[in-house]
């Protein structure tokens, strides 16, 4: 079983990456390409997916062999990783030549801004009822382990190694009791504080600045919120079967399904995000098909100077703080300024203190 969640989770991994050159269209491998011209960049792109899911194969397969192996699943997860970055990469610089030697902009009408306000922008309700449901949820898992909590034994397991057999344990106590039932609380809390934000914040478009792809990225943004609300659900309503399961002897034995039942839900959540994220813009476009927009026929500004390993957006002359993701979808700064640079460095300060951490561990 664990091997299977280790495939499943790598294979995902890999799939979400080789699919991200689809969310941006405008801008495939980081790189702006006027509409004339989309078909020229198929054959980067393809060459991009095929690297990304050769190395997600590559990476299941090793997870599968070597699951008993505790580095086994860490390792499989940085395959695929590893492989996108250095595919984004040779493929970007790829279809940047193509767009030079073809001068692909040459002659090319761009719009600076489209005429659109923020009011004229589709946006999402916050998902109250999803959010209701998973503190719901979390508490009827805590009912149900406080009911019973005569028959939870002095000591408790609270971690289970790759054979799902107790390798942990705690003397009872409300905190190490009910760890998962805090997890999901504060997984909640988080979620609903970042979609909050992403509600709150005005994101100004640079990949593609004309009226219609300023539609297409706030529909992107209002397909992801409603996306992560279903996604907290479905966490939170594994996270609550771990609850139920952990801590009562009766269920000892089912750990294994708990936590496979909890990672099922957690990869068709990210899949029912992930879709509706690709299936906006198609949307948006049907309803759209038959507007005039004045800037129908004009391009995004050819911008890619501006941008760093065609992801992260760098430029000191422009105002806006908060830009549209280059790849993939939702909001990400403009790194010129002391917000994006702060952002960097907390996320720099993670991931080393994480490295650091279990190494030290």
């Amino acid at each position: 079983m664990l091997a299977v969640i280790m495939v499943a989770a790598v294979l995902l991994a890999a799939g979400v990456l080789a699919a991200l050159p689809a969310f941006q269209p405008a801008s495939p491998l980081g790189v702006r390409v006027p509409r004339a011209h989309l078909a020229d960049a198929s054959a980067p792109i393809r060459t991009y997916r095929l690297t990304v899911t050769g190395c997600g194969m590559v990476a299941a397969l090793l997870a599968a062999v070597f699951r008993e192996h505790p580095a086994a699943f860490p390792l499989s997860i940085a395959l695929p990783l590893v492989g996108a970055a250095v595919a984004w990469q040779w493929q970007r610089a790829h279809l940047a030549r193509l767009k030079e030697t073809g001068r692909w902009f040459e002659g090319k009408a761009t719009a600076i801004a489209g005429r659109i306000t923020p009011e004229d922008l589709p946006r999402a309700s916050f998902p109250w009822g999803w959010m209701a449901c998973s503190v719901l949820v979390t508490l009827v898992a805590v009912y149900v382990v406080a009911a019973q909590w005569e028959q939870i034994p002095g000591i408790i397991p609270t971690h289970w190694g790759p054979g799902m057999q107790p390798d942990a344990w705690s003397e009872k106590s409300v905190g190490s009791v009910f760890i998962p039932a805090f997890v999901n609380l504060g997984l909640i809390v988080v979620m609903a504080a970042t979609i909050a934000l992403m509600r709150a914040v005005r994101v100004h478009p640079r990949t593609d600045r004309t009226t219609r792809g300023q539609l297409r990225s706030a529909a992107q943004i209002v397909a992801c919120i409603r996306g992560l609300g279903v996604l907290v659900f479905l966490m939170s309503t594994g996270i609550a079967v771990l609850q139920v399961a952990s801590p009562l002897p009766r269920y000892a034995e089912q750990m294994g399904y708990a936590l496979a039942f909890m990672l099922t839900l957690t990869f068709i959540g990210v899949i029912i995000a992930l879709v509706a994220s690709l299936r906006a813009p198609a949307r948006l476009e049907q309803d759209l098909a038959h507007q005039n927009f004045p800037d129908s026929t004009a391009e995004s500004p050819n911008n890619d100077h501006h941008y760093r390993l065609g992801l992260f957006y760098y430029n000191p002359a422009d105002p806006a703080i908060v830009v549209d993701r280059r790849a993939g979808v939702g909001m990400d700064f403009n790194y010129a300024h002391w917000q994006g640079k702060a952002f960097a460095a907390v996320v720099l300060a993670i991931v080393v203190g994480s490295l650091l951490a279990a190494f030290i561990v």
